[in-house]
């Protein structure tokens, strides 16, 4: 499991962290989404702005830059791929 993940709570840096402990920690109420994430090295977000982080769907989170995911979030990017029907959206 990666731990390339980092939260600030109430002024505590915490981390490196699996992606599967910071949305645990959103579930249980720990992290509030106005508490500070990043991903390794990257820059500093609000937590509300993870898509899927603070939703009911929260297995669906990817964070800021998902050039590098972890492997959970790899296995859901692909899950979710192959769940499309693989044709492009057109816009006509």
């Amino acid at each position: 499991m990666a731990a390339g993940w980092y939260c600030k709570i109430k002024g505590e840096l915490l981390g490196p962290m699996p992606l599967a402990q910071i949305m645990g920690l959103a579930q249980k109420g720990t992290l509030a989404p106005d508490d500070m994430v990043r991903k390794k090295t990257g820059e500093w977000v609000i937590g509300s702005s993870i898509k899927g982080l603070f939703t009911a769907n929260a297995n669906t989170a990817q964070g800021p830059d998902s050039s590098d995911p972890s492997p959970e979030a790899s296995h859901r990017l692909k899950v979710n791929h192959e769940e499309s029907d693989g044709e492009p959206d057109s816009a006509s």
